[in-house]
């Protein structure tokens, strides 16, 4: 007597996607497709929606000591928008190098990450591939800080500011690129206005 399951694992792949719904072809085992397909799959929001909460709770852990260290946020650009205005005319003393360091490298990564989104898979940003990428780059600009600091390259004051916004803000624009092509509205994973 044969079980639905039995029968399942004598179809070929290809029945058994052509059987199922668009979303379950994803999941068949990586043994039963190619690596290419499988890092090309769409994924559905469902799954990235914890991906956003993790990237949204890290990017306010890292905008809250920026902030607290710096004066700056490295994701929250309207914030750095804000202080560009007040340090412009005066009225506090915020570093505007490093206001601008962290627009312009947000800005600049944001721009190159969401082109080679659009451009190397059009329409397609929630891919696996894209997802993996996209957060190992974020992974690395985050990671590298603590690396330099423990081999004491640089250190936790003024001189090296600079260094830490760029990275962390690269990495914040590369996130919000990744984020933009999940088309997901409702988990703001980091604000510009």
């Amino acid at each position: 007597m044969e079980t639905g399951n039995s029968f399942e694992q004598d179809m070929s792949p290809a029945q058994c996607v052509s059987k199922s719904s668009p979303h379950e072809h994803q999941w068949l085992p990586f043994r039963h497709r190619s690596f290419s397909r499988f890092m090309t799959d769409t994924l559905p929001s469902e799954i990235l929606v914890f991906h956003l909460l993790a990237t949204a709770f890290i990017t306010g852990v890292l905008d809250a000591t920026t902030f607290a260290d710096y004066g700056v946020f490295t994701s929250n650009q309207t914030g750095n928008a804000v202080l560009l205005g007040v340090g412009a005319i005066g009225i506090s003393q915020i570093s505007l190098t490093d206001v601008g360091t962290s627009l312009s490298s947000f800005l600049v990564t944001a721009l190159v990450c969401g082109q080679i989104a659009v451009r190397l898979r059009p329409g397609k940003g929630r891919t696996r591939w894209w997802t993996l990428a996209s957060s190992f780059y974020q992974s690395i600009m985050i990671l590298t800080l603590p690396i330099l600091f423990h081999r004491r390259a640089i250190r936790l004051d003024r001189n090296w500011s600079w260094l830490v916004i760029l990275l962390l803000a690269s990495s914040a624009g590369s996130q919000v690129a990744m984020a933009k092509q999940f088309s997901i509205p409702e988990i703001p994973t980091a604000m510009l206005t």
